[in-house]
């Protein structure tokens, strides 16, 4: 029989359902960390402000009175340009992100702006006020709620990884007059919006934060950092969530945290893999990502 490729070595805990997550998750960072300073540089990725704020209030529910210097709690998602990690990642350092080595974001190709929210509103509502839909133009009113769902589209696009221009090839061609008129919206997005990013030099914010977000992985791919990296709670559901656990799970001292993984579920895996509805989907979608078994995910130290 031919031998079984060895699987990647990786640090994959679980907190069970049933466990308070932030409570065990505190227990678990005291424990790896070896002095006071030490947790104080760790960084914890969390799936949301809402998942660090409990975090934080763990940590103070966990010592008391006691004052002590908290790690640095962010969002996944939340990196800003003058992050010490984007500062001092050199240019140059290769990481496999892109099939176009000059789309890889370096300190030098730092993206531009993002543009406030509210000017994008108003921006898409002028684009949709000459707009007939189903043959009446809409109001002001009308056109500043059109245009926030289109906000709301970018962003989601922006959040997968993809561009607008991507619409166009999952749009029917012949169908009813109203998704003619639905073909006619986008097309708005498709055709005018990138040109209007670029005369003003900003760009939509979630693509900003994507942007970002790359760039981090790229950068602790090339240097690993030697500290505490954590990342809890999250399942993974986006392309770029997913690398960045995989990179987190690899580092000298990197740990993922998973919520609430079913360990035993044995054979029945590559069926929930296929199986949008099961409520451990996404969960065995990151481990087929990062080609483990869930049998090999550990208990948190914390638990």
């Amino acid at each position: 029989m031919p031998e079984t490729a060895p699987q990647p070595t990786r640090s994959l805990y679980t907190i069970p359902a049933g466990v308070p997550f932030a409570a065990a998750l505190v227990d678990g960072l005291k424990s790896l960390a070896t002095d006071p300073g030490d947790l104080a540089r760790a960084i914890v990725l969390l799936p949301s402000r809402r998942a660090a704020r409990a975090l934080r209030l763990a940590f103070l529910a966990a010592n008391g009175e006691t004052a002590m210097l908290l790690p640095r709690m962010v969002p996944i998602g939340d990196v800003e340009a003058d992050d010490p990690v984007l500062q001092d990642h050199e240019p140059g350092m290769s990481a496999a992100l892109s099939d176009d080595p000059a789309a890889i974001p370096t300190k030098d190709t730092m993206p531009p702006p993002a543009i406030n929210p509210l000017r994008r509103q108003m921006h898409l509502a002028r684009l949709l006020e000459g707009f007939a839909l189903g043959g009446q133009k809409p109001s002001f009113g009308q056109a500043m709620m059109l245009a926030r769902s289109l906000g709301d589209l970018l962003d989601q696009l922006a959040t997968v990884g993809a561009e607008v221009g991507d619409l166009r090839d999952l749009l029917p061609s012949r169908f009813s007059q109203h998704w003619q008129d639905i073909l006619k919206l986008l097309n708005i997005l498709i055709d005018r919006w990138p040109d209007i990013l670029a005369a003003e030099g900003v760009m939509d914010l979630a693509a900003r934060r994507e942007w970002l977000s790359r760039l981090r992985l790229q950068a602790w791919q090339a240097q690993p950092p030697q500290g505490l990296v954590v990342i809890a709670g999250s399942t993974g559901t986006f392309a770029s969530t997913r690398d960045l656990i995989g990179c987190v799970s690899q580092l000298p001292r990197g740990y993922v945290v998973l919520p609430g993984l079913d360990v035993g579920a044995d054979h029945h895996w590559p069926a929930i893999v296929e199986d949008a509805g099961h409520p451990q989907h996404q969960l065995a979608r990151l481990l087929a990502h990062l080609e483990m078994s869930a049998d090999k995910v550990r208990l948190w130290p914390g638990c």
